[in-house]
């Protein structure tokens, strides 16, 4: 019988035994199925077969799960197409899916700096066809997140751009930084709309959630230092176009435990009440510079943490895990806590994998 314990910071294999690939990734649920989507980083030590093998950051591969512990590779989701002389600067990552649920169609957010890539496809498991690479920026864009708004029943694409600064600070490079901005998606979930909000904060790795029954926007961030691990940094609104406020670093740690944020997870408990996880890759010590450039980067691990809320009403934590029980869940007390393992039916009160009422 599979373990029901979430471990993080150690290599994570599939079911045939082979190292997950799935960098920057997401996880998205569809009939009762889990599916995640991420970059493959995969670089050959010789740098001839490098050249010609390598499908780092040019892949999507996706996993299927009906427990989201034991996840099987179904194959590459998406891949780039790339000439020759682009190859170093043709590349895919941080994908995000969406469902039409109009159409039927899947819907695949990428970053594809200096763009972003939309694709679609009519079966989550792909092939995703590719669609565009759109530019709405003057500037490159840099890391993206994507959602569906259950309040407002739209979807928003996030990405991080890179901003010209007044007045420079410590957590900028010179006189350039990056911002955040939030950008409704049309009807179709293929094209972009308008500006809901721009963050005035030099942020990146954007990773949004909702707390439907809280009514509640939430958006983590890392700063901008490349594939170095920082301090998070989260923000909160009860609307999508704010006032955002932010509630610091809810890990409590400088380097957010070695990690950067992919994603931000939520797994149904009750019918109106969600968990939430938090998905992050740990490249470090597995890079040489403050890029992702050696071979090693295909070994980044994957860290896993349930998120815990404090709670105005009720007190009683489950197996000194799961969220504190209660009517209402005190945003300003979101913490993640360092779990050398976890167990993920205690978090959400139920085998995963099992019916839902």
């Amino acid at each position: 019988m599979p373990s029901t314990r979430i471990q993080s910071g150690v290599l994570w294999v599939d079911s045939s035994g082979f190292p997950i690939r799935a960098h920057g990734g997401s996880v998205f649920e569809y009939h009762n199925i889990w599916y995640w989507y991420g970059a493959d980083q995969y670089r050959p030590s010789n740098s001839t077969l490098r050249r010609k093998n390598s499908t780092a950051n040019r892949v999507i591969n996706v996993y299927s799960s009906a427990d989201l512990r034991t996840w099987v590779y179904i194959g590459a989701a998406f891949k780039l197409s790339c000439a020759p002389q682009h190859v170093g600067s043709c590349y895919v990552d941080r994908p995000r899916v969406l469902h039409d649920r109009t159409s039927g169609n899947f819907v695949l957010w990428m970053k594809s700096t200096p763009s972003v890539a939309v694709a679609v496809s009519t079966s989550p498991h792909g092939p995703f066809s590719l669609l565009a690479r759109l530019q709405p920026e003057p500037s490159p864009i840099g890391d993206i997140g994507a959602f569906y708004d259950p309040i407002s029943q739209r979807g928003y694409l996030i990405y991080s751009i890179r901003v010209a600064l007044s007045h420079p600070t410590a957590n900028s490079r010179g006189s350039v930084s990056r911002s955040i901005r939030i950008v409704e998606l049309t009807a179709d979930l293929r094209g972009l709309g308008r500006v809901v909000h721009t963050f005035g904060y030099a942020r990146e790795a954007p990773a949004p959630f909702v707390d439907r029954a809280n009514r509640r926007y939430y958006l983590w961030t890392s700063r901008a230092t490349g594939w170095r691990a920082n301090a998070a940094e989260l923000f909160t609104a009860t609307s999508i176009t704010g006032p955002w406020v932010s509630l610091g670093n809810p890990t409590k740690h400088p380097t957010s435990f070695d990690s950067q944020v992919s994603y931000i997870l939520a797994v149904k408990k009750r019918s109106t009440r969600l968990e939430f996880i938090y998905l992050a890759d740990r490249f470090e010590p597995y890079i040489a510079g403050p890029m992702c450039g050696a071979v090693l980067c295909e070994s980044g691990r994957y860290i896993w943490l349930p998120i815990q809320f404090a709670s105005r009403r009720g007190s009683t934590p489950l197996a000194g895990i799961a969220p504190i029980s209660g009517n209402y869940r005190d945003s300003a007390n979101l913490t993640v806590s360092w779990r050398d393992s976890w167990n993920l039916d205690d978090l959400v009160g139920r085998s995963i994998g099992s019916s839902v009422s």
